[in-house]
């Protein structure tokens, strides 16, 4: 009995140590603004009539799911290619952040900024 313990503790600690020096790709400072996504529902007509609820600083994404500044780029599938910066909003997935001014909602399973 002693001896399987000492070998789930070995286990255990060998685990611990072995995904503690395992490097991560994430980094908190590798985060990209989410999309806007326009409020309410509007249908495809009014949405192509308001380009992204009516903001003309704003271009609608490929995938449909909300806009991005023309200042940047869309970057399948959410997000905006801006950085985020200190004072957004972080999402609950960690990688997606919205401006201070904005909260995250998830739409089709993706965060957006609303």
């Amino acid at each position: 009995m002693k001896k399987l313990i000492l070998i789930l503790v070995l286990a255990i600690v060998a685990f611990i140590a072995f995904t503690s020096a395992t490097p991560s790709s994430w980094k908190r400072d590798d985060a990209f603004r989410a999309v806007t996504v326009p409020k309410g529902k509007p249908s495809l007509v009014s949405r192509q009539a308001s380009q992204c609820g009516g903001d003309p600083t704003y271009f609608p994404c490929e995938n449909g799911i909300g806009c991005c500044p023309k200042t940047s780029t869309c970057i399948n599938p959410n997000h905006c290619s801006i950085k985020c910066e200190i004072g957004d909003n972080y999402c609950a997935d960690g990688i997606t952040c919205c401006s201070p001014d904005q909260d995250c909602v998830l739409v089709k399973g993706l965060y957006g900024c609303q």
